[in-house]
Protein backbone atom coordinates (compact mmCIF):
# COMPACT_ATOMS: atom_id res chain seq x y z
CA UNK A 1 0.00 0.00 0.00
CA UNK A 2 0.90 3.43 -1.36
CA UNK A 3 1.30 6.15 1.18
CA UNK A 4 -0.27 8.44 -1.59
CA UNK A 5 -3.85 6.23 -1.59
CA UNK A 6 -4.04 5.95 1.96
CA UNK A 7 -3.95 9.63 2.25
CA UNK A 8 -6.51 10.12 -0.47
CA UNK A 9 -9.20 7.89 1.32
CA UNK A 10 -8.87 10.29 4.18
CA UNK A 11 -11.87 12.43 4.68
CA UNK A 12 -12.21 15.19 6.33
CA UNK A 13 -13.25 14.34 9.84
CA UNK A 14 -10.02 11.29 9.77
CA UNK A 15 -8.08 13.94 8.59
CA UNK A 16 -9.30 15.76 12.22
CA UNK A 17 -8.40 12.74 13.76
CA UNK A 18 -5.30 12.41 12.40
CA UNK A 19 -4.17 15.92 13.26
CA UNK A 20 -5.47 16.22 16.71
CA UNK A 21 -3.95 13.07 17.49
CA UNK A 22 -0.69 14.62 16.35
CA UNK A 23 -1.28 18.01 18.45
CA UNK A 24 -1.96 15.19 21.77
CA UNK A 25 1.61 13.67 20.71
CA UNK A 26 3.50 16.92 20.52
CA UNK A 27 1.75 18.77 23.54
CA UNK A 28 2.51 15.57 25.77
CA UNK A 29 5.96 15.57 24.19
CA UNK A 30 7.20 19.14 23.74
CA UNK A 31 4.61 21.55 25.29
CA UNK A 32 5.40 22.47 29.23
CA UNK A 33 3.53 25.45 29.80
CA UNK A 34 6.62 27.30 30.72
CA UNK A 35 7.66 25.22 33.34
CA UNK A 36 10.95 24.81 32.47
CA UNK A 37 11.91 28.29 31.49
CA UNK A 38 10.88 29.14 34.88
CA UNK A 39 12.46 26.81 36.51
CA UNK A 40 15.97 27.77 34.59
CA UNK A 41 15.13 31.40 35.49
CA UNK A 42 14.58 30.01 39.33
CA UNK A 43 18.11 28.34 38.67
CA UNK A 44 20.04 31.40 37.86
CA UNK A 45 18.35 33.77 40.37
CA UNK A 46 20.05 30.65 42.65
CA UNK A 47 23.04 31.06 41.01
CA UNK A 48 22.92 34.99 41.16
CA UNK A 49 22.23 34.92 45.15
CA UNK A 50 25.25 32.15 45.99
CA UNK A 51 27.97 33.91 43.84
CA UNK A 52 26.63 37.30 45.21
CA UNK A 53 27.37 35.65 48.36
CA UNK A 54 30.63 34.61 47.77
CA UNK A 55 31.94 38.15 46.38
CA UNK A 56 30.08 39.19 49.62
CA UNK A 57 32.34 36.95 51.18
CA UNK A 58 35.32 37.72 49.46
CA UNK A 59 34.62 40.88 50.34
CA UNK A 60 34.66 40.95 54.05
CA UNK A 61 37.95 38.33 54.04
CA UNK A 62 39.71 40.91 52.50
CA UNK A 63 38.66 43.83 54.77
CA UNK A 64 39.08 41.05 57.70
CA UNK A 65 43.04 40.62 55.81
CA UNK A 66 43.21 44.36 56.60
CA UNK A 67 42.50 44.92 59.55
CA UNK A 68 44.23 41.44 60.82
CA UNK A 69 47.60 43.08 58.91
CA UNK A 70 47.27 46.69 60.82
CA UNK A 71 46.83 44.63 63.66
CA UNK A 72 49.81 42.54 63.24
CA UNK A 73 51.83 45.55 62.80
CA UNK A 74 50.44 47.45 65.88
CA UNK A 75 51.40 44.43 68.40
CA UNK A 76 54.82 44.21 66.42
CA UNK A 77 55.23 47.90 66.80
CA UNK A 78 53.91 47.32 71.05
CA UNK A 79 56.43 44.19 71.60
CA UNK A 80 59.13 46.16 69.94
CA UNK A 81 58.22 48.95 73.11
CA UNK A 82 58.22 46.24 75.22
CA UNK A 83 61.46 45.07 74.57
CA UNK A 84 63.03 48.24 75.09
CA UNK A 85 61.85 48.76 78.53
CA UNK A 86 62.44 45.26 79.03
CA UNK A 87 66.25 44.64 77.35
CA UNK A 88 68.40 42.16 78.29
CA UNK A 89 71.50 44.60 78.07
CA UNK A 90 71.30 45.50 81.88
CA UNK A 91 74.96 46.23 83.27
CA UNK A 92 75.13 47.03 87.14
CA UNK A 93 77.60 49.16 86.56
CA UNK A 94 76.27 51.18 84.10
CA UNK A 95 73.02 51.56 86.45
CA UNK A 96 75.16 53.34 88.95
CA UNK A 97 76.99 55.50 86.66
CA UNK A 98 73.82 56.64 85.23
CA UNK A 99 72.49 57.02 89.18
CA UNK A 100 75.66 58.80 89.87
CA UNK A 101 75.14 60.99 86.74
CA UNK A 102 71.33 62.16 87.39
CA UNK A 103 72.65 62.94 90.92
CA UNK A 104 75.04 65.01 89.55
CA UNK A 105 72.71 66.68 87.40
CA UNK A 106 70.36 68.00 90.41
CA UNK A 107 73.15 68.85 92.24
CA UNK A 108 73.18 66.24 95.00
CA UNK A 109 76.02 64.39 97.23
CA UNK A 110 76.00 60.76 96.75
CA UNK A 111 76.78 59.12 100.04
CA UNK A 112 76.79 55.79 99.15
CA UNK A 113 76.16 53.75 95.92
CA UNK A 114 76.39 49.82 95.56
CA UNK A 115 75.36 47.09 94.34
CA UNK A 116 72.31 45.55 95.96
CA UNK A 117 70.83 42.25 95.83
CA UNK A 118 67.00 41.70 96.42
CA UNK A 119 65.34 37.96 96.22
CA UNK A 120 63.92 37.46 92.90
CA UNK A 121 60.38 38.34 92.66
CA UNK A 122 59.76 38.28 89.24
CA UNK A 123 60.96 34.87 87.97
CA UNK A 124 60.79 35.76 84.79
CA UNK A 125 63.05 38.39 84.75
CA UNK A 126 66.53 39.47 85.73
CA UNK A 127 66.30 42.19 88.38
CA UNK A 128 69.84 44.29 88.82
CA UNK A 129 69.08 46.22 92.06
CA UNK A 130 71.20 49.52 93.16
CA UNK A 131 71.40 50.80 96.58
CA UNK A 132 72.05 54.20 97.42
CA UNK A 133 71.86 57.31 99.70
CA UNK A 134 71.82 61.13 97.96
CA UNK A 135 71.99 64.22 100.18
CA UNK A 136 70.54 67.52 99.12
CA UNK A 137 67.35 69.70 99.24
CA UNK A 138 63.92 67.78 99.12
CA UNK A 139 62.68 69.55 95.28
CA UNK A 140 66.60 68.43 93.73
CA UNK A 141 65.63 64.96 95.49
CA UNK A 142 62.21 64.52 94.23
CA UNK A 143 63.56 65.98 90.49
CA UNK A 144 66.46 63.30 91.05
CA UNK A 145 63.38 60.49 91.32
CA UNK A 146 61.94 61.65 88.52
CA UNK A 147 64.77 61.41 86.01
CA UNK A 148 65.44 58.05 87.25
CA UNK A 149 61.77 57.05 86.60
CA UNK A 150 61.79 58.61 82.96
CA UNK A 151 64.45 56.14 82.31
CA UNK A 152 63.31 53.87 79.14
CA UNK A 153 63.44 50.98 81.61
CA UNK A 154 61.09 49.47 84.31
CA UNK A 155 62.59 50.23 87.53
CA UNK A 156 61.07 49.72 91.07
CA UNK A 157 61.99 51.81 94.20
CA UNK A 158 61.77 49.92 97.28
CA UNK A 159 62.24 50.32 101.43
CA UNK A 160 62.39 54.64 100.64
CA UNK A 161 63.28 56.27 103.68
CA UNK A 162 63.68 60.27 103.79
CA UNK A 163 65.80 61.62 106.34
CA UNK A 164 66.58 65.39 107.60
CA UNK A 165 69.74 66.46 107.29
CA UNK A 166 69.62 69.84 108.54
CA UNK A 167 67.25 72.85 108.54
CA UNK A 168 67.22 76.36 108.93
CA UNK A 169 67.57 78.59 105.75
CA UNK A 170 68.80 75.96 102.75
CA UNK A 171 67.05 72.00 104.73
CA UNK A 172 68.69 69.46 103.72
CA UNK A 173 67.36 66.18 103.38
CA UNK A 174 68.58 62.46 102.74
CA UNK A 175 67.15 59.33 100.72
CA UNK A 176 68.45 56.35 101.31
CA UNK A 177 66.60 53.56 99.17
CA UNK A 178 67.17 50.67 96.93
CA UNK A 179 66.32 50.86 92.96
CA UNK A 180 65.74 47.82 90.99
CA UNK A 181 65.45 47.55 86.91
CA UNK A 182 64.05 44.76 85.44
CA UNK A 183 65.52 43.11 82.07
CA UNK A 184 64.69 40.14 79.78
CA UNK A 185 66.40 37.30 80.97
CA UNK A 186 68.32 35.91 78.16
CA UNK A 187 67.57 32.18 77.38
CA UNK A 188 64.48 31.43 79.12
CA UNK A 189 63.42 27.64 79.08
CA UNK A 190 59.68 27.02 78.73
Amino acid sequence: MNIEEELNKLDMKKTALVGLFLLAIYWLIFFDNGRSLEAQTEQARQTITRNQTSQKMVKDALADKGKFENDIKNIILNMKDFQKYFSADVDPNSLQAQVSDFAEQRGLVVNSLKPAARKNEFPGYTETGVGFQVEGSFHNIMSFVSDLTKMDRVIDFSEMKFRATSSGENPQVELQTIMVMYSAKENQDG
